[in-house]
């Protein structure tokens, strides 16, 4: 040796390989995170959505014991709870309107005075929502599967 230090330029081909390899790790980073995305903006969606239907149940069963002779046994029976004309709003069962967590979120339901359940076309009764909520860590609905691909296991 020549007793210099080493020079500090990196050849160009180390440089490009090490670009690529910069590149392919953000695009895994990408691919892993678009899914967690989704899911973080989809989630809250569906348990506020299971929070309306299950207190909606709740404010309906306090209006049945209230009202014995008028009932409300569907949900065709308590009004349009989007809108302020509902009979549980005018009757101050509700503070405000209820809101829709997707703008294709509706609350259907019949049978309620005799332990009907409330439902949502789009996301089922409250039970689905927490129980889908309850089993699917994103270890296992995201990762696991990437994993699989990455490695080439079926």
């Amino acid at each position: 040796m020549n007793g210099l230090p080493p020079s500090p330029q990196q050849p160009r081909r180390t440089r490009l390989v090490q670009g690529i390899v910069l590149l392919f790790g953000l695009a895994v980073a990408g691919l892993v995170l678009i899914p967690v995305y989704r899911v973080s903006r989809e989630q809250p969606r569906d348990e506020a959505c299971a929070a309306n239907m299950e207190m909606l149940a709740r404010v309906i069963a306090e209006y049945n014991l209230d009202h014995p002779q008028a009932r409300i046994d569907s949900m065709a029976d308590a009004g349009d709870v989007f809108s302020p004309h509902s009979v549980l709003l005018k009757e101050a069962y509700l503070k405000g309107q209820v809101s829709r967590p997707l703008p294709s979120c509706d609350y259907l339901g019949t049978g309620l005075a005799s332990g009907g359940r409330i439902h949502c076309p789009v996301h089922g009764t409250s039970e689905e929502v927490r129980g889908r909520i309850a089993n699917h860590p994103l270890a296992v609905r995201y990762l696991r599967p990437l994993v699989r691909w990455l490695l080439g296991v079926r």
